[in-house]
């Protein structure tokens, strides 16, 4: 789901209401020219309805803010997905929204987040790491 909205600069904790539904939440880059990481953290309040999220991404730059170019969806490291640990496999599923915490590798790249939100919220928390995920 490629997007062209203008997205909300978030910071390192923000809380995601259903005023933030279908939003591309920007989370900035992990580094602008360093293999890097973006660890992102949901821990949604209870009661909380939607459909997930989509991590998406575009190259890092002042340009492509100029132009409005698209992000694009991109694929993620999975280790606690609603609960449970896992495997630490890049994949590109929807991220659920009973929580999680990811690794997103950030190489170059400038990482938002779009949530399905439709009743209740939660904290997103991200972290930026120079390094790769093994």
């Amino acid at each position: 789901m490629p997007t062209n909205a203008t997205p909300a600069n978030i910071g390192k904790a923000y809380q995601v209401t259903t005023a933030d539904n279908g939003a591309t939440l920007f989370l900035g880059d992990a580094s602008s020219s360093r293999t890097s990481v973006k660890t992102i953290h949901w821990v949604p309040d209870g009661g909380v309805i939607g459909d997930g999220f989509t991590v998406v991404a575009r190259i890092y730059g002042p340009t492509v803010d100029t132009n409005g170019t698209s992000f694009l969806p991109i694929p993620y490291r999975r280790v606690n997905l609603a609960g449970a640990a896992s495997d630490r496999a890049l994949v590109s599923d929807t991220l659920p929204m009973e929580g999680f915490l990811i690794e997103v590798p950030a190489n170059g790249q400038t990482i938002a987040i779009i949530p399905s939100v439709t009743f209740g919220g939660g904290w997103l928390y991200t972290w930026d790491s120079v390094g790769s995920p093994t």
